[in-house]
């Protein structure tokens, strides 16, 4: 069975960075990737057995700092805003290239809000695929729940 690292994040710090409750003695290491996401309901067989949870993934974030108290993460994607180029945009980027931009992947009380698309909710029931875009869509808070990318052994 897969084993993930599993904890929550404790404090946004800005747009890109969050504090998570996981430590080196959890087996937290530098350049960990983590998914942020939100638990879905229980999946129930015919037999009455729960299988587990649908998790709805909302952003992915890599270490840069740990601690033995929490650690550090911050939005490990990016985007080029090709409207900066005044040619054909290289697709062999520089990671030092001046038209990256990382992305946002929290709210800062008082900061200037992103525009971001958002995915009305249909009343009744909703797909999967609708509830997977909704999460898509929204930026992450305390309380949130991680894990790693890859299991541990």
């Amino acid at each position: 069975m897969s084993k993930y690292i599993r904890g929550e994040i404790i404090k946004i710090e800005d747009s890109y960075t969050v504090l998570l409750n996981i430590t080196s003695e959890d087996g937290v290491e530098e350049d960990m990737e983590f998914i942020v996401y939100e638990e879905g309901e229980e999946i129930i067989d015919a037999s009455g057995n729960i299988l587990g949870k649908i998790e709805f993934p909302i952003a992915t974030v890599k270490i840069i700092n740990v601690s033995s108290k929490f650690s550090v993460a911050e939005s490990n994607k990016y985007y080029y805003d090709p409207g900066d180029y005044d040619c054909e945009p290289d697709y062999d980027y520089d990671p030092t290239d001046e038209y990256k931009y990382q992305v946002v992947i929290a709210e800062v009380p008082g900061a200037e809000k992103e525009k971001t698309e958002q995915n009305p909710i249909k009343s009744g029931d909703i797909a999967l695929r609708d509830k997977i875009k909704r999460h898509m869509g929204r930026k992450v808070r305390v309380g949130d729940l991680v894990r790693s990318k890859k299991s541990i052994t």
